[in-house]
C-alpha cells in the first residue's frame, strides 16, 4: 500500500491554486416514487434495487420494488402486494426480499420470495410470517427476523426452524434486525430476545448451532438500555455498530464482550433507522428525528465529522430510511420523503459533494507478453480514504510497478529503458514508484489520501509498467498500462 507522504501532501498544497470551500448538498430527484423507500441495494451489475411500499418509480409502474440502472427503471414482474421491508441479492444474482406481502407475480408467498430474473417463488413453503430483515451465511443458509413465534427462522436448502429463540414474553415482539459477521455468526436484535439471570436482552448471536445472549442491552440489574436495532453496519475498522432507539442513545457499539452506548447519539423525536459511513470515515446517521446530540437540530438526515454533528441544509422532512453510498460520492438516500431542505421531494434525495474525486483515463497501454496492460479505477481520491486501481493483464514472468507523478508524460519508453516494448509509452512523471506484486495476471494499486482539506483539487499522474522476466531473472521486456489523472475529491 502506498500513502501520499508528507512530503508529497505539502507539494500538491503548494501546486493547489486555491483552497476548494467543499460543502455536501441534500437535493431531491426528480418523480422519485408515489409510496416510501425503505431499503436500496446496489447489484453486483451496478443498477440499483429500490424496495418499500410504492406502486410507481420514475413514473414506470411498479409494485414495491423497482431495478434502476441510472436511466431505465425496469418493475420486476408483477410486483408485490404489500409493504416490503428488506432486500438482498444472493451469489446468483437471484433476489431475496421480505415484508408484510401476502403475494409475489400473484401467486402466494407470505414474508418472503425470491426473483430469479424472470419468476417470483417461495423458498419452501416460507417463514409462516411477515418477515423485518434478511441475512445470508456464508454457507448458503438464510436467517430471517420475523413476527413468527420463532422470532428468527433459518432456510438450510430444504425447511424452515428456528433458531432456538424462546417465545416473546410480550405480544408482538419481532427480531427486528439481523447481520451476519465475517466468521459467518448470525447477530440479532429484538426487545427481550434472551432471558437471562434477573432480566432479558436485547441481542444476541447465532453460531449455526446455538443461540448466546449479547450482554449491555436489555433489562435487569444493573440497569441496562432498553430498546431495539434496526440496522446493523459493520464499519471499515471492522467494529460493528446498531442503530435503532434505546434510552438515550441512537448508536451503540460491539465491543467485543458488551454493546456500549456511542455518546452524543442521542435522538429526539423519533428514532434512527440507517448508519452509513463516507470513503473518509464520516458517519451518516438517517432517522425521524429533529433532533440529534445535546441540542443540535437535524431533520432526519445528519453527517458526524470528527465527533461533531453537521445537519444538510434544513434536512427532510418524513424519515430516511436507506442510505446507498455510490461510487461517484454520491449518496442515494431513501424513506418518506415529503421535503428535502426546503424542496417538494417524492421519497428519494442525492447527497451530492461539490468537490468531487476524479479518476480520467488518459493515453493507451501497450501490448506486453500476454496481451494489451489496462488500468482502471477501482474507487476514486477522496481525501480521508484509500483509493484502488487495477491493472491487467501481466504475463505470469512479470510483476508490477506502480507509477505515481504530479506531471503528465508522454515519453516513448524505450528511450529511457531499452528493455521496453514498441508503443509503450510513460504517461507519469516517476515521482514515486512501488513494487506490486501480482495475482493471477492483475496488479491492485492502493493509494491512501491523507484527511487534509487543502489537498482538495490536487491532480495525481497514475500509470502501471509490467516488468517481464527471463529464466534467469534478467529484465526481458516492459509494457506500460494507460494512465490515471487522480483528482483529490472531498465526500
Amino acid at each position: 500500500m502506498r500513502a501520499i507522504t508528507a512530503a508529497t501532501t505539502l507539494a500538491l498544497v503548494l501546486a493547489t491554486s486555491a483552497i476548494a470551500q467543499c460543502t455536501t448538498q441534500i437535493v431531491p430527484i426528480p418523480i422519485g416514487t408515489n409510496g416510501p423507500v425503505h431499503e436500496l441495494l446496489q447489484l453486483q451489475n451496478g443498477d440499483i434495487l429500490l424496495v418499500g411500499d410504492f406502486t410507481s418509480a420514475f413514473g414506470v409502474a411498479a409494485n414495491r420494488i423497482a431495478r434502476w440502472n441510472g436511466t431505465t427503471v425496469t418493475a420486476l414482474g408483477s410486483g408485490l402486494n404489500g409493504l416490503v421491508r428488506d432486500a438482498l441479492e444472493l451469489p446468483n444474482g437471484d433476489l431475496l426480499v421480505g415484508g408484510t406481502f401476502t403475494t409475489a407475480g400473484g401467486q402466494p408467498a407470505v414474508g418472503l420470495a425470491r426473483w430469479d430474473g424472470s419468476t417470483w417463488s417461495t423458498l419452501g413453503s416460507g417463514p409462516g410470517a411477515d418477515v423485518w430483515s434478511i441475512a445470508a451465511r456464508p454457507n448458503g443458509e438464510i436467517v430471517v427476523g420475523t413476527s413468527h413465534v420463532d422470532r428468527a427462522r433459518r432456510w438450510d436448502g430444504f425447511a424452515w426452524s428456528g433458531l432456538g429463540l424462546a417465545p416473546s414474553p410480550f405480544v408482538s415482539f419481532p427480531v427486528s434486525a439481523v447481520h451476519t459477521m465475517p466468521n459467518g455468526d448470525v447477530v440479532m436484535s429484538g426487545q427481550a430476545l434472551v432471558a437471562v439471570s434477573g432480566g432479558f436482552r436485547d441481542m444476541a448471536r447465532w453460531d449455526g448451532t446455538s443461540v448466546q445472549a449479547m450482554p449491555g442491552l436489555g433489562t435487569g440489574t444493573p440497569a441496562l438500555l432498553g430498546g431495539n436495532a434496526t440496522r446493523f453496519a459493520t464499519l471499515r475498522d471492522g467494529t460493528l455498530y446498531a442503530a435503532g432507539s434505546w434510552s438515550g442513545v441512537s448508536v451503540v457499539r460491539w465491543t467485543g464482550t458488551t454493546w456500549a452506548a456511542v455518546p452524543g447519539t442521542q435522538v429526539a423525536l423519533g428514532g434512527a433507522f440507517d448508519l452509513s459511513e463516507l470513503p473518509n470515515g464520516d458517519w451518516l446517521l438517517g432517522g425521524g428525528f429533529l433532533y440529534v446530540g445535546p441540542n443540535q437540530a437535524a431533520r432526519g438526515v445528519v453527517r458526524r465529522r470528527n465527533g461533531t454533528w453537521e445537519p444538510f441544509g434544513s434536512g427532510v422532512t418524513g424519515g430516511a430510511r436507506s442510505f446507498l453510498p455510490l461510487p461517484s460520492g454520491d449518496v442515494l438516500v431513501g424513506g418518506e420523503l415529503s421535503v428535502v431542505d426546503g424542496q417538494p421531494a417524492n421519497n428519494l434525495a442525492l447527497l451530492v459533494p461539490t468537490c468531487r474525486a476524479t479518476a480520467t483515463s488518459v493515453g493507451s497501454g501497450c501490448s506486453g507478453g500476454a496481451g494489451p496492460l489496462a488500468l482502471a479505477a477501482l474507487s476514486l481520491p477522496f481525501t480521508g480514504s484509500t483509493q484502488r486501481s487495477l491493472a491487467m493483464i501481466l504475463p505470469g514472468n512479470a510483476f508490477g510497478v506502480g507509477i505515481l507523478g504530479f506531471t503528465p508524460l508522454s515519453m516513448p519508453l524505450n528511450t529511457l529503458l531499452p528493455q521496453a516494448l514498441a508503443g509503450c509509452q510513460l504517461l507519469a512523471s516517476p515521482d514515486e514508484l512501488t513494487l506490486l506484486p501480482p495475482n493471477g495476471g492483475t496488479v491492485t494499486t492502493s493509494l491512501v489520501v491523507p484527511n487534509v482539506p487543502s489537498l482538495v483539487g490536487a491532480v495525481l499522474q497514475q500509470q502501471v509498467a509490467s516488468i517481464e522476466l527471463g529464466p534467469g531473472g534478467a529484465i526481458t521486456a516492459i509494457a506500460t498500462t494507460n494512465a490515471l489523472q487522480l483528482t483529490i475529491g472531498s465526500s
